[in-house]
């Protein structure tokens, strides 16, 4: 019954009668479920059951109380000015008062840059230093392909390691001495 939540059908799965008339399935049914253990046992175990259930469903949500998705929500509220702030405040006729605000532009823009933060909008420009053997380079400097304005990566390792570079290398550093 717990399972199927169909008397009839657990009934039938139950004892299995030799006659499957519907009307004579329903009646016996019946008078199982007004039998006051079985009516207390199946009440008790459904409760149990709808505990535990409910009880998995509240951690569920606890561990997802606001994801990603809902706090974008939020953030999108309060950056178009849908919500109302509370502010408690220390009034004349009373000791905190106490009244609901739209967000100033300033909060507006901190879930604007928040929201941006969360999305990945910003990116970090930047420019990243590499030290590497006494020589400071930016990584736009460090081409993988020799240019007019750069030594190639060979050219210089070779003029780090303290080794001649090859003659293209050397033409090509003296080119930008």
């Amino acid at each position: 019954m717990l399972r199927h939540g169909d008397k009839i059908l657990a009934y039938s799965i139950a004892y299995q009668p030799k006659n499957p008339n519907y009307r004579t399935i329903e009646s016996a049914a019946n008078r199982l479920l007004q039998n006051p253990g079985i009516a207390n046992y199946i009440e008790a175990t459904r409760s149990r059951i709808q505990q535990e259930v409910e009880a998995e469903v509240k951690e569920q949500l606890k561990a997802e109380l606001l994801t990603v998705h809902r706090k974008r929500q939020i953030l999108a509220r309060i950056a178009e000015g849908d919500v109302y702030i509370e502010q408690t405040y220390k009034g004349k006729g009373c000791q905190s008062c106490t009244q609901m605000t739209k967000p100033t532009i300033n909060q507006m823009l901190k879930a604007i840059d928040i929201d941006n933060r969360m999305a990945g909008d910003y990116v970090d420009k930047r420019p990243k230093t590499i030290v590497h053997a006494n020589v400071v380079t930016k990584p736009a400097e460090i081409t993988a392909e020799p240019t007019a304005n750069s030594i190639s990566h060979t050219a210089l390792w070779q003029l780090l390691k303290g080794r001649k570079p090859q003659q293209n290398a050397t033409d090509e550093f003296a080119h930008h001495l």
